[in-house]
């Protein structure tokens, strides 16, 4: 977060919106940069990815999968906001408008942004190079860490399907199952006193204890 933050800081502010929206989505840089005005729905506070720019032409999504809804905060709907009021002075925007430009106010071409915007901004933050890709890995990473659960990333992602993901992704999870015994006896410590009789709170609940209910036998 430390560096998206210092990219902010350091890019031209012209495409700070841009690096905001792909820090704080799973889009591809191809899809951030065919993105329309009708793409941003503002009371389902989703993105609905609909195109991408890939090799030199643009595409229409088709499969359901890359054809998809992403889900995203008040943060950014705010931006995007903003970006269209100073656009179209409080009007509404032109459906079909593309959401993100250039300074000049034309349609970002994908390669002039990674060797003039891009890269120049992470030279300016003391980052190290790294493909604008990296945002959709960072997203992706977030989720996981806060404890989303695979098929959601994974449709949020636009995957062909949950197995890719954590093929991806497993590198990020180990540290959480290891955690996940502790954090469960934590919660069932929480929790026994609720579940013992009064008078035996706070010892070794027969719960705990062989209850033929909760044998650890038990199918």
């Amino acid at each position: 977060m430390q560096e998206i933050n210092a990219i902010l800081d350091t890019i031209y502010p012209a495409f700070a919106p841009l690096v905001l929206c792909g820090a704080s989505t799973d889009l591809r840089l191809g899809e951030l940069l065919r993105l329309q005005w009708q793409d941003i729905d503002y009371r389902k506070r989703q993105i609905h990815v609909r195109r991408k720019h890939w090799r030199g032409r643009d595409y229409t999504t088709k499969t359901p999968r890359s054809r998809r809804d992403v889900d995203v905060g008040d943060q950014l709907l705010s931006v995007l906001g903003g970006l269209s009021r100073e656009r179209f002075g409080g009007e509404t925007p032109v459906p079909e408008a593309p959401v993100f430009l250039s300074q000049r106010g034309h349609r970002v071409n994908l390669g002039a942004f990674r060797e003039r915007v891009s890269m120049p901004a992470l030279q300016r933050a003391g980052i190290s190079y790294r493909k604008p890709y990296s945002l959709r890995h960072t997203f992706a990473t977030l989720l996981l860490t806060q404890g989303q659960s695979i098929p959601y990333v994974s449709a949020q992602l636009g995957h062909s399907s949950p197995v890719m993901t954590l093929n991806v992704y497993a590198k990020f999870l180990p540290q959480e199952r290891r955690e996940s015994p502790a954090k469960f006896e934590a919660q069932l410590h929480a929790r026994r006193d609720c579940a013992c009789p009064a008078g035996q709170r706070g010892g070794m609940c027969p719960v705990l204890r062989g209850n033929p209910a909760v044998s650890l036998n038990a199918r």
